[in-house]
């Protein structure tokens, strides 16, 4: 790989975006040392402003023109660039981090071939832990999740729903997880296009968890909870 080629492509999807979140991202993005190009589908109404595009010159920004989704959004990412970096990810809007996390990142799936997709621990800005990764769902932890969510508290719960929540996992310890949450998928490109992306057919919700689940039929998915 030539040194003008980057390491990674950096996926974002929009749908009126928060600037000030969506800048901090960016800004995020953009204190790592690696080789990098971001790219972003705008599924807006309207385009971001000029003003807001001179700040990022080196964003290659696409702008759809209809509410795609979010999966169909990524796969007009995935198809224009995941074959000009050996690493993709898959990023949300308001995520942000430290200048070594992304290089970290791919130093580990560089020592260990197995991993096709990982994530680090993924925290509220008060520094909590969020519970974004899960187990494969069945039917009923989907309701739960869903009813729990909508009512910002536990509701509704049982044995196998706290297991699929890993609440048997040591999660400061890096696992293999069944479902890597969407706000933050690191991808080995080459397995990314082989499993041709998102399923298209799921507009929001279980895209993450259908694309972990083509993944792992072949590849380790990881949480690095340590990072």
């Amino acid at each position: 790989m030539s040194t003008a080629e980057p390491q990674l492509i950096v996926s974002l999807v929009l749908y009126k975006p928060h600037l000030d979140f969506l800048r901090e991202t960016l800004k995020s993005i953009y204190s790592s040392p690696l080789k990098l190009k971001v790219v972003i589908a705008d599924n807006s109404p309207t385009k971001l402003s000029p003003a807001f595009l001179e700040e990022f010159k080196d964003v290659e920004y696409t702008f759809t023109g209809k509410n795609l989704g979010y999966g169909k959004g990524h796969n007009v990412n995935i198809q224009k660039y995941a074959n000009q970096a050996p690493y993709f990810l898959v990023l949300n809007a308001d995520v942000y981090f430290g200048p070594q996390l992304l290089s970290e990142m791919i130093a580990r799936l560089e020592a260990d071939q197995q991993i096709g997709l990982a994530i680090p621990r993924i925290c509220f800005p008060d520094g909590a832990l969020q519970l974004v990764n899960r187990r494969l769902p069945r039917p009923q932890d989907y309701v739960m999740n869903f009813i729990n969510n909508k009512a910002k508290k536990t509701l509704l719960t049982s044995n196998e729903y706290e297991k699929y929540l890993l609440k048997d996992v040591d999660l400061d310890k890096p696992f293999v997880c069944p479902m890597i949450s969407g706000c933050f998928m690191l991808f080995r490109s080459e397995q990314l296009k082989k499993v041709g992306g998102f399923d298209p057919r799921y507009f929001l919700y279980l895209e993450d968890t259908d694309l972990s689940r083509r993944i792992a039929q072949t590849h380790k998915t990881v949480v690095f909870s340590d990072l």
